[in-house]
């Protein structure tokens, strides 16, 4: 994962961003070079629902130069927009909400995007009661912003791999002067601040055309586990996780399983409590209900010493009866545990399929 960038420019200081990350492989926080800290926060489903400056580098600085003039610090004005609230529908950002200095929502201020149905694009902001349109190419990327009477507000045009050059086409005078629009490649949206784009599970660098967080699957997801789609121009990759040429349809819903598994489990019977704990044992994204096949054998084993037991009976893993034992994803401590138990899984059989979650 990415901790720090440094930038050189000819005739000045380098400038230098700084990263942290969560065990989930989300970022946090960014230090930015004149000083200033942003904090990032994401729901249970792993949604970015919050980013906020909790330290402002620009007054520190400010400040200490009053010191040394003998003269009283300043303090943020209670007005003074300090972050962003964000609101999701699935994987549908519709709402940003500015947050104040004092912690205070500015919903005078909120911006809504209209979609399609199943769109990760939005075809329309609505802010103050004003609607604008928003015109996105073939690939699902924002290009152009019309206000009600047809007139061109906002454009951009993306290079290769995503750095934007927007045009400003309005005066600063006219009343559609500050609209905009953070929307990028399809599924990204630029944070200003870090100069990257948070694409759902990753962020993503224009700069280096890769993510700066390695794939969550490591190198089962491939052998270049930050890099972008190979292709910008006919390819996307909305949630950061796979890259797709079906840009003419919307992508799958990555948590379309886990209402899946949910529904299955609670038709056969499972109570609420046991089938969170179920669904708990998976990663949520990616889980999938499916019928077994005619070759699909497991593993049983119970996790309490070194002898596997029938009580323990589990799918650990699925793999085919030419599948060796060394090439199991047992753990190393598990190399003299004895009674592990392959068997078929019968034909036909439902089954919850998945990654286990990151601990």
């Amino acid at each position: 994962r990415l901790v720090e960038k440094t930038e050189q420019r000819d005739g000045f200081r380098p400038q230098v961003w700084r990263y942290r990350w969560n065990t989930q492989n989300q970022l946090t926080h960014c230090e930015t070079p004149d000083g200033s800290r942003w904090h990032y926060q994401y729901d249970a489903f792993g949604r970015r629902i919050r980013k906020l400056k909790v330290h402002d580098g620009k007054l520190t600085a400010t400040n200490l130069q009053r010191w040394l003039d003998g003269k009283p610090d300043l303090t943020p004005r209670a007005d003074a927009i300090m972050g962003q609230g964000y609101l999701w529908s699935g994987d549908q950002l519709i709402e940003e909400t500015p947050i104040y200095a004092d912690g205070s929502l500015a919903l005078d201020s909120r911006v809504r995007w209209l979609y399609e149905p199943g769109a990760l694009t939005p075809s329309a902001r609505v802010e103050k009661g004003k609607l604008h349109y928003i015109i996105s190419d073939h690939q699902g990327t924002p290009r152009e912003m019309l206000n009600e009477n047809g007139t061109l507000v906002w454009a951009q045009r993306l290079k290769t791999w995503g750095q934007a050059e927007k045009s400003q086409v309005l005066a600063s005078n006219d009343a559609d002067y500050h609209v905009g629009c953070n929307f990028r490649f399809c599924g990204q949206y630029e944070d200003a601040e870090s100069g990257l784009y948070y694409n759902r599970h990753r962020y993503y660098s224009p700069e280096t055309a890769q993510y700066i967080s390695p794939d969550p699957l490591g190198l089962s997801g491939g052998v270049k586990p930050y890099s972008y789609v190979k292709n910008p121009t006919g390819w996307i990759d909305p949630f950061g996780l796979s890259g797709t040429s079906n840009i003419s349809n919307a992508p799958p819903d990555p948590y379309q399983g886990v209402r899946d598994a949910s529904e299955y489990l609670s038709s056969t019977g499972v109570d609420r409590a046991r089938r969170k704990q179920i669904i708990d044992s998976f990663d949520l994204s990616g889980m999938s209900v499916q019928k077994a096949g005619n070759n699909l054998y497991g593993s049983r084993f119970h996790g309490f010493g070194k002898t596997a037991r029938p009580e323990g009976q589990y799918v650990f893993e699925t793999f085919t009866p030419y599948t060796n034992r060394s090439g199991l994803a047992f753990p190393p401590d598990w190399n003299g545990m004895t009674g592990i138990k392959q068997f078929q899984i019968t034909p036909g059989t439902t089954i919850i399929r998945g990654r286990s979650p990151s601990v």
